[in-house]
C-alpha cells in the first residue's frame, strides 16, 4: 500500500534566503532610472585679491586673467531630478585658468538646478568643484546663477551669468583667492542642446519622453519665476514663497515658506516636508532678530 507525503513549497525568505522576486524587482527599478547627460562651456574673467564679482570681472579682463571650464553634467535619474528643485547632478570635465594652467581635470564636481537659497529665498543654479593647479596646490571653484525676476527683461542675463569665487583647498573656506563672473554664450545654446544624451535606455520613445520631461521642468521653473500667474502650478511637487506679513506687535515681518517632497532613503521612499522662517529687523541696533518654526510631515 503506497502513500503520498504532501509537499508544501515555502518561500525562500523563510529559510534565511533572499526572495528572488524582490531582488529582481530592485534590479529592475534601478535599471529603470533613465538619466541625461549634456555639455556646457562657460568662460570669463577673475581677479585675485578681489571679493566683489563685478569688480573681479573688470579687473580680471584688464589683467587678462581668463577662466573657462568645459563641463559634462550627468543626471542619474531624470524622474528623480525633476521631483524637487535643487537636486544634484554630477559635473566633470576640465578647467583652464591662466595663472594656474590649462585643461586641468575637474574633481568632485556638483551641479544643482533651481535650488532655493536659504538666505534670500531666490532660486539658484550652482556649479562647484575642486582642481589641482600647475603650482601643485588645490583650488575650489564655487559659482552660482541667481534666478530672480528683477525690473526689466533680465531672464537671459540671469540664466547666463555665473558669479564665481575661487578658494584655496577643496571646499569653501576663508577669503576667496579670486572672484569674477563667467558667462554662457547664447550662441552655444544649440550645441548644448545637441549634446543631450539620454542614458540607460535604448528606446527612442523613452529618450524623447525623458528630454521632454526635463525641458518641461526647466520651462515651468523659469515661467513661474519670470512670468508668474495668479494660480500656482501644482504639477510640481514643491512650493517656495517669500514675502511680508503684517504683525500687530512689530509691524511688517519678512517670511520664507517652503514645502516639498524629497527622497527619504536609498530604498526610494519619499517624505514631505514644510517649514516657515520669520524675521524682523531692529532699527536701533541694526541687528537682526530671527524666529524659526519648522515642521516635518512624513
Amino acid at each position: 500500500m503506497g502513500f503520498q507525503i504532501p509537499f508544501l513549497r515555502m518561500p525562500k525568505r523563510y529559510f534565511g534566503c533572499p526572495d528572488r522576486r524582490r531582488v529582481h524587482a530592485a534590479d529592475r527599478k534601478k535599471a529603470e532610472k533613465v538619466g541625461l547627460r549634456f555639455s556646457e562651456t562657460m568662460s570669463g574673467y577673475l581677479a585675485e585679491g578681489v571679493v566683489d564679482f563685478e569688480e573681479g570681472e573688470k579687473k580680471g579682463q584688464e589683467q587678462g586673467n581668463s577662466l573657462s571650464f568645459d563641463a559634462v553634467i550627468e543626471i542619474e535619474s531624470v524622474s528623480d531630478f525633476i521631483k524637487l528643485s535643487g537636486q544634484v547632478a554630477k559635473l566633470s570635465g576640465t578647467v583652464s585658468y591662466k595663472p594656474l594652467g590649462e585643461n586641468l581635470p575637474i574633481r568632485d564636481g556638483v551641479f544643482t538646478l533651481f535650488r532655493p537659497d536659504p538666505a534670500s529665498g531666490t532660486r539658484q543654479m550652482t556649479y562647484f568643484f575642486w582642481f589641482t593647479g600647475s603650482d601643485g596646490k588645490d583650488y575650489f571653484l564655487h559659482g552660482h546663477k541667481v534666478i530672480h525676476d528683477d525690473p526689466g527683461m533680465d531672464a537671459l542675463e540671469d540664466m547666463t551669468r555665473l558669479f564665481t569665487h575661487l578658494y584655496h583647498g577643496r571646499r569653501i573656506g576663508g577669503t576667496p583667492v579670486a572672484s569674477g563672473i563667467l558667462t554662457f554664450r547664447v550662441l552655444d545654446f544649440p550645441s548644448m542642446l545637441a549634446s543631450f544624451e539620454v542614458t540607460n535606455t535604448l528606446s527612442p520613445i523613452t529618450k524623447l519622453r525623458t528630454i521632454s520631461a526635463f525641458v518641461k521642468f526647466c520651462y515651468g521653473e523659469v515661467r513661474e519665476t519670470y512670468l508668474p500667474g495668479p494660480v500656482y502650478n501644482t504639477r510640481y511637487e514643491n512650493l517656495v514663497l517669500r514675502g511680508k506679513i503684517n504683525s500687530k506687535e512689530g509691524g511688517p515681518r519678512n517670511f520664507f515658506f517652503f514645502s516639498g517632497i524629497h527622497d527619504k532613503d536609498s530604498r526610494g521612499e519619499t517624505r514631505r516636508s514644510s517649514g516657515i522662517l520669520l524675521w524682523s529687523f531692529r532699527r536701533k541696533t541694526g541687528g537682526r532678530s530671527v524666529t524659526e518654526a519648522g515642521r516635518d510631515m512624513y
